[in-house]
């Protein structure tokens, strides 16, 4: 398991470190948007020098240019990149959502490359693989973000989020088991999801927190003032005692 030290703690607060294989991240951390494994106008160097103490890829631009394969060949997205402290990916899942004409189904998502038209399919399955590929410390489970703000497609969204959770464990498990990257440490987040419901939210959380994963990310909503909602939403299900 990933290993989290609570170096202090106030309340709900609380400062750590995360321990990954190629070091640690002090929280809370700047971590730099490295979408296609570089940060645009600025070199690694730039990124330690800005106090960046992480990268964070996007497993949906990496598989269409260049493709996991080719980063695998390369080493890793660390050799890849040339950054050689810890790293992060996203399963692909919100920029997948975001793109039109996108088909859903209970095996995955299919959508069309904005880069060139040609069809692609991303299944919790295989976003464990190409990320197990692409090769960073920590990767993310592969969720259904939904743009609606119904209820009941909100929560059949976060139901799948939880099913896909199962098969993205089994996945990233039978890998690691395979040895697949041999000498190569790779943890799983899953990814609580719920829309701005309060009781979905904190269901999801609770969902999440009984798999055996190594750490949680909260996924957003698809809204201008997304950032201010998930704020409130995410004081909302914090228990009722707080100090």
């Amino acid at each position: 398991m990933l290993k989290f030290d609570i170096s202090h703690q106030q309340g709900l607060a609380r400062v750590g470190v995360i321990h990954t294989p190629h070091g640690d991240i002090k929280t809370p951390a700047f971590i730099g948007a490295a979408t296609r494994a570089t940060v645009k106008a600025l070199t690694m160097q730039e990124m330690r020098a800005l106090g960046s103490q992480a990268i964070l890829a996007n497993t949906y631009h990496l598989i269409l240019r260049p493709g996991s394969d080719l980063v695998a060949e390369a080493g890793g997205l660390a050799e890849f990149s040339s950054w050689h402290g810890p790293t992060f990916t996203d399963s692909g899942g919100f920029q997948i959502f975001s793109l039109p004409n996108v088909k859903i189904s209970e095996q995955g998502v299919k959508f069309k490359s904005h880069i060139d038209g040609r069809n692609f399919e991303m299944t919790p399955e295989s976003s464990m693989r190409d990320q197990w590929k692409i090769g960073a410390d920590i990767h993310m489970a592969f969720d259904h973000l939904a743009k609606s703000e119904n209820y009941e497609a909100m929560k059949a969204a976060m139901e799948r989020t939880h099913r896909w959770l199962d098969r993205c464990v089994d996945e990233h498990e039978r890998i690691k088991n395979l040895g697949f990257c041999a000498g190569r440490e790779q943890y799983l987040y899953a990814v609580v999801q719920g829309g701005t419901f309060n009781d979905l939210r904190a269901e999801s959380a609770r969902y999440c927190a009984s798999k055996p994963v190594d750490g949680f990310g909260i996924g957003g909503v698809f809204t201008a003032d997304g950032m201010a909602e998930m704020l409130k939403t995410v004081n909302n299900i914090l228990p009722e005692d707080k100090p």
